[in-house]
């Protein structure tokens, strides 16, 4: 009898939130995003999804707290690396272009959150945002 592979913990729902900025990634909005398809492109069962978030809502929030840790990281290695303490603004904006270009679809979803009409979203992805969030639909063409 095969036995049935087992998934590492928070795999599925890496998975799920992956699936969800490749959507955005093609041109979707996350806002126009629903479970089923969320869950056919992360390639699980629909049900699934609420062992991990309770909506799309909860989805989204968590999206957002993501981008946050990695942007707060980023900086914070950015400020260790760099002796003279002028260099540290060029350095910083330098590393978040690189990584927002490099991981359009996660920055493709912060603009969104930011011009959008959901009051809870743009309030998380404004506080989330700590360099040059109004500039961003210009740098990423959003």
């Amino acid at each position: 009898m095969a036995e049935k592979q087992r998934r590492k913990p928070g795999e599925t729902r890496e998975k799920l939130m992956n699936a969800a900025l490749a959507l955005v990634g093609k041109g979707r909005h996350f806002a126009s995003l629903g479970i089923r398809e969320v869950t056919r492109q992360a390639g699980v069962v629909p049900t699934s999804f609420y062992r991990h978030f309770r909506n799309m809502d909860d989805l989204g929030l968590q999206l957002v707290d993501e981008l946050g840790l990695v942007l707060r990281r980023m900086m914070r290695e950015a400020r260790a690396n760099v002796l003279q303490a002028d260099k540290l603004i060029d350095e910083s904006v330098g590393i978040f272009i690189s990584h927002a270009r490099n991981n359009r679809s996660f920055f493709m979803f912060m603009a969104q959150g930011l011009a959008g009409r959901a009051g809870r979203y743009r309030k998380a992805s404004a506080a989330k945002c700590v360099i040059l969030p109004a500039n961003w639909p210009m740098i990423f063409g959003v």
